[in-house]
């Protein structure tokens, strides 16, 4: 007797659906971030917080491209971060 497990085969998620929610949470998680530091001492001094604000816009690109393969267009960008 074979007591093998048979797992349903998974259907891959179509890419708009993943590309739309990464977008929804990279755009929730900029939103919290800059909430932060809104309320950090940073938000005080216009240097600090131009490089935070980079950042952040950094990390999200470098977290879109492992999961997409590709950069940001610029319209992306400013759905986003905009």
């Amino acid at each position: 007797m074979n007591t093998a497990r048979v797992y349903p085969e998974t259907t891959p998620e179509p890419r708009e659906t993943f590309l739309y929610k990464l977008i929804k949470k990279l755009e929730i998680e900029g939103m919290y971030k800059v909430k932060l530091l809104n309320d950090s001492d940073i938000a005080h001094d216009a240097e600090k917080m131009l490089a935070a604000l980079d950042k952040i816009i950094c990390d999200g690109e470098k977290e879109f491209i492992e999961k997409i393969g590709r950069p940001m267009t610029f319209l992306e960008k400013r759905s986003i971060y905009g």
